[in-house]
């Protein structure tokens, strides 16, 4: 029997030690974001030690929570136990703070000591507090000269021991419940070689009747190699010598550049540079620049095109600078540059430090070589003439094409964009001006011009020449006629148009109820022949040589219903100069009859070839959603949805989202309501439509009620319009400001399920406004809420965030830390705080009323909550079970007497407060609960924070629903002194569905939704880049918590199913593994068909493993134990 019994007991201990072992394996190998990682650190731990100063206990303050919960009752430390036992000495409390982790040699390195006596006796006795100041103080460069009657407490001046470097307070008696805190400087000399020198300083208090407690804070010096080289073109010299200010060279000037180099002293973080040491400037002229001379005094050191010049450290030493060298170079320009191309000069200094070490210095000046018109080049025989380029559209969404004709397939809905690549073409002369240049566009019978980009303007007048912008002065000008389908006549439009802005068809002078045939742009010099009657030019040299744009562009809409081809057409016409100065013309063939030059040549068959008409297929739509719209509202100098008192701007938008393949028509209407505290100061001065104030006193809700006409009347998908109205957010605002936005649309519509970038969405509701006047309907519109926190007149309140952000995306497993920041707005003493949280729950309610948050997930706690480092001993932390925890008599139990407290709450489930050691699941955890401790040091930080780690539960939901059916929501509430309770605005989680990559060698694929989502985030921009967690595999092994940046080449508003160009850089979590590719081949496939399987995350597989060597090794282990005590009995 005995024997028996053996064998249950070694088998039990055996199992229990190996599964420990397996559970510490597991933790260790377990690999954990970088953030999540905390390190215990020597000023993060107090080392409680006896009377004899042996060691008793070691406690970690950053993980352990000292009180109990309220319900249970505590032996209090330092009194006579319950059994008549000795008297337990009392804790005192002490922390060293250092006001920076890092500072700069030369400042004042300061710590806040906090010294607080607990008040559970009335007095303590010989109290002694030592202070150890840092090891590394000397008589130069790291001294202690702080007058020491500074640092007096309660009378008593230190004894500053200077041999050991130790202040020596000693109390004979001092009063339970005593505080203070002391204020220590370091000096540091600044140019020392100090750099990673780690200054600590130690605080211990012993005393009797009291456990000896200590604390140490540690900043580390900062030294840097600063220098500063300058290298830059002065200008050019002329026949006398005299400096003549230019911006370019040109062939035989004789350039001069500047050279200069300096070390400052500052006021702190430099170092001073090695006695008695040379230091040493070279400069590298190009082939073409031929060195004349300096003004240096120095005699260079030549090798090749280097000319090298050595000079003493401590030249030119002053107050401000350890040395300071300025002298001029002067080159002659020999060589036979390009025009408009750079030379590069390149000036290295290298300068020994004190420390021994010597870096190099590099600063290169780029100059423009421009032309000389006073020298005579030879003939310029032989350039090559820049062909012009009409290109049709890509895509519905506006891309271009090039040179080939895409002929995209797209619906009525679509935008289609046109292009022109404009050069002066057979006019090669860069000196001559053109006569004459007249370009035409016609769009198709079925398209009507919308909006136009006029275009930016360089030169180029030949192929050997690279692009040149344009000098001071010069400008690219034309005006626009019309004739309009039936008729012979033109119509004059706008007469001088501006380069390198958008105009809309109004803008131009084209009627919107007329059909345009042709669109003419003839240019001139705003001067003579504005309009002309044809193109045969009637002016000399009058516009500029080489003229060119490369993005002269229109845009155009389909006629609704519309389906077949679109054909638009292009022509040109010029008449300048060629290399040799001799006339060259040109017309392309559908330069319009009744305009034509009959002494133009032809333009060339290479050139009109460039110029053929682009064609586009409109195809019948897809039966069922195909308008798709979000819209926002919000104000425009904000940081977290936290505003301030002042000037601000209000902003609404409608969107079209890029997953719509229709435009919104007009009119274009919206109405807001604006919550108290935000004051219209004029609406008249509203950009981008008209608004109306229709009542100031909403239902009596104090809101504004506004209507909003924009200017445009449609929206093409991936496009957007806003107005924006002027505001003052008033001293009196309340602390939570509510926005509203609510939507008509004269089609049908469905709501785009992405978010804003301010973490705003839109929904689809059936009309209960009936603001346009329809009432009863049946009408939907679209809303979209926002809200913000007034902080100006609050002495504290209360913020939360991810990332920064109000609301974050995140997915299947995913985690996030939301962080609670306390703000102390008017820096007085936080002398007590409570703070009570609820985390995302399904049927969840808000902190301080019974109002349902209506999240749709639950997130759970990963963790404890992560107090801040400094404050670790300040708080108590409790947890609960509960979904709506009490916070009456808790969180209001400090407010003064002529505030109210919080209403009773009707669906409180109140359940017991349980300390870190109590919880044995943290995702079991509803609410949570921070409590300042009595007797802690006040805090007088402007903000103080709180993470809180949490992380997505198991959920049916799939990503794909709409965004207010997959939304969860975080708040806490917080009473801080006698304020009255604040609740922190809501932030969101929205869970969506997880973007997955495949990488294989230089090969991406990816999703279409996916891609279409990434592309949703920068609606408005040319190309993409993403950045997103997301699970991704590179050559089938999985990348932890991938951040994926992908960056599409060229111009994209809209990935579908297809094969892409691409740059692509992705990083685990950790981001100690980074890689970046480039020309990388992106697939996109429909995720709705039948696919290759993803490669396997290997977890699963990676768990069983450990069950079987633990199963195994507990046999062997068993086994070996039962046959050595068989023997033995």
């Amino acid at each position: 029997m005995r024997k028996s019994i053996f064998k249950y007991v070694s088998l039990t201990l055996c199992l229990f030690l190996i599964t420990t072992s397996l559970r510490v394996f597991a933790d260790t190998e377990t690999e954990v974001p970088s953030e999540a990682i905390q390190e215990t650190n020597i000023e993060d731990t107090e080392s409680v030690t006896d009377e004899d100063h042996s060691e008793a206990v070691t406690k970690n303050t950053e993980h352990e929570t000292e009180s109990a919960p309220v319900e249970k009752e505590q032996e209090p430390i330092g009194v006579m136990g319950s059994s008549g036992g000795a008297i337990t000495p009392f804790q005192a409390s002490i922390h060293v703070e250092a006001t920076s982790d890092t500072l700069e040699v030369g400042q004042v390195a300061e710590y806040r000591i906090f010294f607080t006596l607990p008040g559970s006796a009335d007095s303590y006795k010989n109290v002694r507090l030592i202070l150890n100041l840092p090891n590394a103080l000397n008589d130069t460069s790291i001294r202690f000269d702080q007058n020491l009657k500074e640092l007096e407490v309660r009378g008593i001046v230190p004894i500053y021991d200077a041999v050991n470097h130790t202040l020596t307070y000693d109390f004979n008696e001092i009063e339970g419940g005593f505080e203070s805190s002391i204020t220590l400087k370091i000096l540091t000399e600044n140019g020392y070689p100090l750099n990673g020198e780690a200054l600590t300083l130690e605080a211990k208090v012993t005393g009797d009747n009291l456990l000896d407690v200590e604390s140490s804070a540690t900043t580390t010096l900062v030294a840097n190699y600063n220098a500063s080289l300058s290298n830059k073109f002065n200008g050019i010299l002329d026949e006398d010598g005299v400096l003549v200010a230019r911006e370019s060279i040109r062939y035989l000037d004789t350039a001069q550049y500047g050279i200069g180099l300096s070390v400052n002293r500052y006021t702190a973080g430099s170092l001073a540079l090695q006695a008695n040491s040379d230091l040493k400037i070279s400069y590298t002229l190009p082939e073409g620049l031929q060195y004349i001379s300096d003004t240096s005094g120095v005699t260079p050191v030549v090798n090749g095109k280097t000319y090298t010049w050595t000079f003493p450290a401590n030249t030119n030493q002053s107050e401000e600078y350890y040395v300071s060298i300025n002298f001029t170079l002067d080159v002659k320009v020999d060589g036979d540059f390009v025009n408009f191309s750079y030379v590069n000069n390149e000036a290295v200094a290298s300068i020994t430090f004190v420390d021994g070490h010597t870096q190099s210095f590099t600063a290169i000046a780029k100059t423009m070589v421009s032309p000389n018109y006073e020298f005579t080049p030879p003939p310029l025989i032989g350039e090559t003439a820049l062909t012009s380029v009409f290109s049709g559209p890509k895509d519905g969404l506006g891309g271009l094409g090039w040179i080939a004709n895409d002929d995209p397939s797209v619906y009525d809905g679509a935008n289609l964009g046109w292009r022109f690549y404009l050069t002066s073409i057979g006019a090669t002369n860069p000196e001559y001006g053109l006569n004459s240049y007249d370009v035409f566009f016609m769009p198709d019978e079925n398209i009507n011009i919308t909006r136009m980009y006029s275009g930016d303007f360089v030169s180029r007048a030949a192929n050997e020449y690279p692009m040149a912008p344009l000098e001071p002065g010069q400008s690219v000008q034309y005006s626009i006629s019309i004739k309009y389908v039936g008729e012979d006549t033109w119509t004059q439009g706008l007469d001088s148009v501006a380069v390198s802005r958008f105009y809309t068809a109004e803008e131009l002078g084209i009627d919107p109820s007329r059909k345009v045939e042709v669109l003419w742009m003839h240019f001139h010099d705003n001067e003579e022949a504005i309009f002309v009657d044809n193109v045969e030019y009637t002016t000399w040299q009058n516009i500029l040589p080489g003229i060119t744009s490369t993005n002269l562009r229109f845009y155009t809409s389909v006629d609704e219903g519309y389906i077949g081809s679109i054909e638009s057409k292009s022509a040109m016409a010029y008449a300048g100069w060629d290399s040799e100065g001799y006339l060259v013309t040109g017309q392309s063939d559908n330069v319009p009859a009744d305009v034509r030059a009959s002494s133009y040549r032809e333009i060339g068959a290479g050139v009109e070839s460039r110029l053929s008409p682009k064609t586009a297929q409109v195809i019948r739509a897809p039966e069922g959603k195909s308008r798709y719209v979000r819209s926002n509202i919000s104000l425009a100098n904000t940081t977290s949805n936290l505003i301030k008192s002042g000037s601000n701007t209000l902003r609404m938008d409608i969107i079209n989202d890029i997953s719509s393949i229709k435009r919104i028509g007009g009119p274009l209407t919206s109405y807001a309501l604006i919550g108290e505290g935000i004051v219209l100061n004029d609406v008249s001065a509203a950009t981008g439509g008209t608004v109306s104030v229709l009542d100031t006193n909403y239902q009596g809700s104090g809101k504004t009620l506004i209507k909003l006409e924009y200017t445009v009347d449609s929206l093409h998908p991936n496009s957007y319009t806003r107005i924006e109205i002027p505001v003052t957010v008033s001293e009196n605002a309340p602390f939570k400001i509510d926005l509203q936005l609510i939507g008509y649309l004269a089609e049908d519509f469905e709501v785009a399920d992405t978010s804003n970038a301010n973490g705003t969405f839109t929904l689809k509701k059936e009309d209960t406004y009936h603001f346009n006047g329809n009432e009863p309907s049946n009408d939907f519109v679209y809303v979209t809420d926002n809200s913000y926190t007034y902080t100006s007149a609050y002495e504290y309140f209360a913020s939360a965030n991810i990332k920064g952000l109000p609301s974050i995306e995140v997915y299947e497993n995913g985690s996030a830390t939301m962080t609670l920041s306390v703000h102390n707005n008017k820096t007085n003493p936080m002398k007590s705080l409570v703070l009570i949280g609820v985390l995302p729950t399904r049927e969840d309610t808000f902190v301080l009323n019974d109002d349902a948050r209506q999240s749709k997930f639950d997130m759970n706690l990963t963790g404890p909550i992560v107090l801040p480092e400094a404050y670790a001993n300040a708080f108590d932390v409790y947890y609960s079970t509960s979904k709506e925890p009490l916070v009456n008599g808790i969180l209001d139990a400090n407010i003064g007497s002529i505030q109210n407290g919080i209403p009773p709450l009707s669906l409180v489930d109140d359940q017991t407060w349980l300390n870190e050691n109590e919880v044995s699941d943290f995702a079991s955890i509803r609410s949570y609960k921070i409590v300042m401790k009595t007797g802690s040091a006040s805090i007088l930080e402007s903000v103080i924070s709180f993470e809180v780690p949490l992380q997505v539960d198991q959920t049916n939901l799939t990503g794909l629903e709409s965004i207010d059916n997959r939304i969860a929501y975080a708040s806490y509430a917080v009473a801080v002194n006698e304020a009255s309770p604040l609740e922190a605005q809501a932030v969101q989680f929205i869970y969506t569905k997880t973007p997955r990559y495949d990488v294989s060698g230089n090969n991406v694929t990816m999703n279409l939704r996916d891609a279409q989502t990434a592309v949703t985030s920068n609606t408005f921009m040319d190309n993409l880049t993403l950045n997103v967690g997301a699970i991704a595999h590179k050559d089938g092994v999985l990348v932890p918590e991938a951040t994926i940046a992908l960056e599409l080449q060229g111009d994209m508003n809209k990935l579908e199913v297809g094969v892409y160009t691409v740059n692509l850089s992705y990083s685990d979590g950790t981001r100690r593994s980074i890689l970046a590719e480039n020309t990388v081949t992106l697939t996109i496939i429909d995720e709705t068909k039948p696919s290759p399987t993803l490669p396997s995350t290997g977890i699963a597989q990676n768990v069983l493993p450990f069950y079987f060597v633990g199963l195994g090794i507990a046999i062997l282990g068993y086994n070996v134990l039962s046959t050595k005590y068989r023997k033995r009995d």
